[in-house]
Parts: C-alpha cells; sequence; structure tokens
C-alpha cells in the first residue's frame, strides 16, 4: 500500500515538473528543459551559424532511458555538433545530472522564426527504485533573423559565404617559377571556413593561364565539427603544363566573403603566381647520327646560309621585322626540326622541337596563338602528354601546317 501512495506521488510530482518546465522552469529544484541561442549580441542573417544548446537539468531521479525528440525546424538548416552528452553537476548548490545537446542553425529567411519544443523522453528510477515515464518540454524559442539591405552581397546571392574566419593556404610542386621542359606543376589550394559546413564552400574556382594547359583535380570537401560550430575545409587540385617559352602568369581569384564578427563583407585572394622555366633547355639533336655525313652538314649549313642571304637582301625595304642573318638561320633549322618530328609522330620531341622554334621569335609565336586551330591542337598534344592516357593522338602533320601559315601571315609586309 506504502508503495503504490509513493508511485502516485511520485507521478504527480513528474506532472508538476512538465508544467513547470512549460511555464516556470526558473524553480531551481525541479526537473525541467531549457534552449538557449548563442548570437554573439548580433542579429543574424540568413545562413549565418546561431548556436543552440538545450539542456535537460535532472534534480529528482536517476534516468535509466532516455531520448530527444527534436521539433521539425522547418525554418533552419542545421547540423549536430557531436553526440549528446550528460554529466553530473552542482547547480544553486544542489547535485543535478544535466544532459546537453549542441546544434549549429542556419536561418534560410529573415524574419521573426519559431522554433518548437524539444521534448525529452525519460525514464526515471526514484528512490524507492520505481520506475516512471516522464516527458520533459521545452518552451518555444524564437530568432530573429535581419533583412540584407546592402546593394550587393547578402544571402540571396549563390555564392554568400558567412564565416567567422577564412582563410586561404596556396602550395606548389614544384615552385612555379623553377620548373624543367615537360614537368607538370601541382597546385593545391586549401580553403578553410569557420562557422559553415563543407557544402557552402565555393566551387572549384575558375583557374587561367594564357600558355598553358590546365587540368582541374578532384575538390575534396570535409567539415570538422567543434564546440564553437562547424569548419569546413576544401581542397582544391590543379595541374599545369607551359606552352610557351615565355613566363606564364595565373590570374587573381577573388571570392567574396562575409565576416560574421566584425559584419563586414571581406574578400579573400588565392593569389597570382607566375610560371616559367628555372633554365631554358638544351636544343634538341633533332635526331642527327654521330656518323653523319661532315660533307652533307657543311652542304645544308651553306645552303641555309644562302637562303638567309636572299630573305634578308632581296627585299629589305618590304618588311623591317625580317630578322638578321644567323637568327633567320636559326629559324630556319628549328623549323626544318619541327617538320621532322612531326613525320615522326613524336610527340614528346615535337613539343621540344617547338620549344626552341618559339624561342626565335616569341612575340611572332604570340600572335599564332590567335589562331584558335592552333591552340586547340596545342592543347591536345599537352593532353596526350600530360593528362590522360586515353586522350586523343594529336595530328602532328596538321598543327604543323597550320603553324607555318599562322607564322607567315603574322610576318607578312604590308603594301604600301
Amino acid at each position: 500500500m506504502m508503495r503504490f501512495v509513493l508511485a502516485i506521488l511520485f507521478g504527480l510530482l513528474s506532472a508538476s515538473t512538465v508544467f513547470a518546465a512549460t511555464s516556470d522552469a526558473g524553480q531551481p529544484t525541479v526537473n525541467h528543459m531549457e534552449v538557449s541561442l548563442s548570437t554573439g549580441g548580433r542579429t543574424p542573417y540568413a545562413q549565418e551559424m546561431v548556436l543552440l544548446k538545450v539542456r535537460t537539468i535532472l534534480f529528482h531521479g536517476e534516468a535509466t532511458k532516455q531520448e530527444f525528440e527534436q521539433p521539425p525546424l522547418e525554418n533552419f538548416s542545421w547540423v549536430q555538433l557531436g553526440p549528446d552528452r550528460s554529466y553530473r553537476a552542482f547547480l544553486n548548490g544542489l547535485p543535478a545530472v544535466v544532459f546537453e545537446r549542441s546544434l549549429a542553425l542556419f536561418p534560410v529567411k529573415s524574419g521573426r522564426l519559431a522554433i518548437g519544443s524539444f521534448i525529452h523522453h525519460l525514464t526515471l528510477v526514484d528512490s524507492n527504485n520505481i520506475r516512471h515515464d516522464v516527458d520533459l518540454r521545452s518552451p518555444p524559442t524564437f530568432l530573429d533573423v535581419a533583412p540584407w539591405t546592402a546593394r550587393s552581397g547578402g544571402p540571396e546571392e549563390s555564392n554568400w559565404l558567412p564565416a567567422s574566419q577564412l582563410s586561404i593556404t596556396d602550395k606548389w610542386d614544384p615552385q612555379p617559377d623553377h620548373m624543367t621542359q615537360g614537368e607538370i606543376a601541382h597546385r593545391t589550394v586549401i580553403i578553410e571556413a569557420k562557422g559553415v559546413t563543407a557544402d557552402r564552400l565555393p566551387p572549384t574556382p575558375e583557374m587561367r593561364a594564357p600558355g598553358a594547359v590546365i587540368f582541374g583535380g578532384t575538390v575534396e570537401r570535409t567539415t570538422k565539427m567543434t564546440p564553437e560550430g562547424p569548419v569546413a575545409r576544401g581542397v582544391y587540385h590543379w595541374n599545369f603544363a607551359l606552352t610557351t617559352a615565355l613566363p606564364v602568369t595565373t590570374g587573381v581569384i577573388v571570392i567574396p566573403w562575409f565576416d560574421t564578427k566584425s559584419r563586414q563583407m571581406r574578400d579573400a585572394i588565392i593569389p597570382a603566381r607566375t610560371m616559367a622555366f628555372a633554365t631554358a633547355p638544351r636544343e634538341k639533336s633533332g635526331g642527327k647520327t654521330p656518323g653523319a655525313n661532315g660533307a652533307t652538314l657543311a652542304a645544308a649549313s651553306f645552303a641555309a646560309f644562302i637562303l638567309a642571304s636572299v630573305i634578308l637582301f632581296i627585299r629589305p625595304d618590304r618588311d623591317a621585322n625580317i630578322l638578321s642573318g644567323m637568327e633567320q638561320l636559326r629559324l630556319w633549322r628549328q623549323f626544318k626540326e619541327l617538320r621532322r618530328t612531326a613525320r615522326s609522330a613524336d610527340p614528346r620531341a615535337f613539343r621540344a622541337a617547338l620549344y626552341d622554334f618559339i624561342k626565335c621569335d616569341p612575340p611572332r609565336w604570340r600572335a599564332c596563338l590567335q589562331t584558335s586551330s592552333i591552340t586547340n591542337e596545342l592543347a591536345v598534344l599537352d593532353a596526350h602528354l600530360f593528362g590522360q592516357h586515353d586522350s586523343a593522338t594529336p595530328n602532328l602533320k596538321s598543327l604543323t601546317r597550320k603553324i607555318t601559315k599562322a607564322w607567315k601571315a603574322a610576318n607578312r609586309p604590308e603594301r604600301m
């Protein structure tokens, strides 16, 4: 009989606990739930992180079974910052058991947004070892979200990135200004942002570098949960292969973000970097054999000299851009080597010969690069050499013909 009376009394106490939790959670010795929002003393904008902590405080009974039930949170996207935890503490000078859950909320719109009641389903055992099923509820909570009033930026833009801190790390292997011929430079950019999840990080930035073939790699996105909120990390990869003997500069990339601490828009910068060969590569042998006939080589050199002399002296008044005799001789030799490697269908040797050919007159080569068909076929060549193994085989003879035509057109004298 006494056990039955105690059970009734404990049930009445539990009922009063639920009532206190929804109407007067300030009573210091009553089991109850409470919700706190951390906004840093500011009114957040849409998609800006707000920390929510829900706690169940038990002064009476020992919990043998417990389960949190969350409200729908329809006005928010959210992540839980680690598993639920429980601990013993002294609150108001009395021993208590505390259950705690931490969430990061991201409001999806501005206005006064409601957060429904959290429910904690508990099985409590009293001092007489009698079990009681109890549901505790937190009081409803509201969050005010400010509208964005600036002329640009803001939550309505796809690249809106509100974070308490953002950093960029730029790594190269090898260093871009110490490349060797045929080498691929690997660039890794790491973006870390506090207060956002990895899905909010920008897509792969568009890397541009005229004079280089760029292959984008995979993007690695991870989110680390901390008590202060999520920390997003994005790792972006690119491979670069130079297509010119001249230095090549990547463009500056600007990533706008909103500093939630200073309440200002800021720009994070992926800096411009210059790629160049550390030293000019030696000229290729061009397939000359050690036993080549000296008389033949001498005859070829003499013929080249005569050709250069004719080009130099026949029409000096028609083209102020004609190179000197020795330079023209070198150009003729490099052009001959370019055609030889094209006929041999050796892409790597062709690429080396083209490199030496470009050095004869870089400004003229830049004019050739205005021809889209040349840049397209160069991209195919470099993809074959430096990209995927199953890429298309370049047509070296076709590319040589187009280079020859563009080279001549780039230096064609204007008629008076």
